[in-house]
C-alpha cells in the first residue's frame, strides 16, 4: 500500500515511525470527541499541528482559522462548555489541521444540522488525490 506515493505497507509496515506517518498523512475523526479537557478548543486543534512540528504561534493562528470556518469564533472555551455539535467540530478541525491525505471518520456529522453537515463534507468529502480545500 502506498500513501501519498510512499510505500507504507507490504504485508508488514515498511516505515518505523508510524506515529509521524499518522500525524502528517492521516486524520482521524472519532465518534467520541476525544478532546483534552484541560485545554481550550483552539488549543485542542493547535496541539495536533504542534506535534507535527508547526510553530505554536502558527498552529494557534491556523487552529482559529479552521474553527472560524466552522462558525466557532474566539474559541477559548473548554470542552465541557461546548454543545454537542460544537464539540464535534473541534476534532474535525483537528483532524484536517495537518492537511492529511487520508481521513478516517466514524460518523463525523452525526450531531450536526444539515447546513453544518454540508460544510464538513465539503472539506472532508471526495477531493482529488487527497487535496483538502482548507481555509487559510
Amino acid at each position: 500500500m502506498r500513501l501519498d506515493g510512499e510505500p507504507v505497507y507490504d504485508g508488514r509496515f515498511l516505515r518505523r515511525d508510524l506515529r509521524r506517518l499518522r500525524l502528517r498523512k492521516i486524520g482521524c475523526i472519532f465518534q467520541t470527541y476525544s478532546l483534552l479537557p484541560f485545554i481550550n478548543a483552539t488549543e485542542n486543534v493547535a496541539e495536533a499541528m504542534e506535534l507535527a512540528a508547526t510553530r505554536p504561534k502558527e498552529a494557534r493562528r491556523r487552529a482559529q482559522a479552521l474553527l472560524d470556518y466552522f462558525d466557532m469564533h474566539q474559541m477559548r472555551v473548554y470542552p465541557s462548555e461546548l454543545s454537542g455539535g460544537m464539540a464535534q467540530r473541534v476534532p474535525i478541525a483537528r483532524a484536517i489541521s495537518n492537511t492529511p491525505h487520508v481521513i478516517l471518520a466514524d460518523e463525523p456529522t452525526a450531531p450536526a444540522d444539515s447546513a453544518r453537515t454540508q460544510v464538513v463534507m465539503s472539506l472532508i468529502g471526495p477531493a482529488p488525490f487527497g487535496k483538502l480545500r482548507l481555509p487559510r
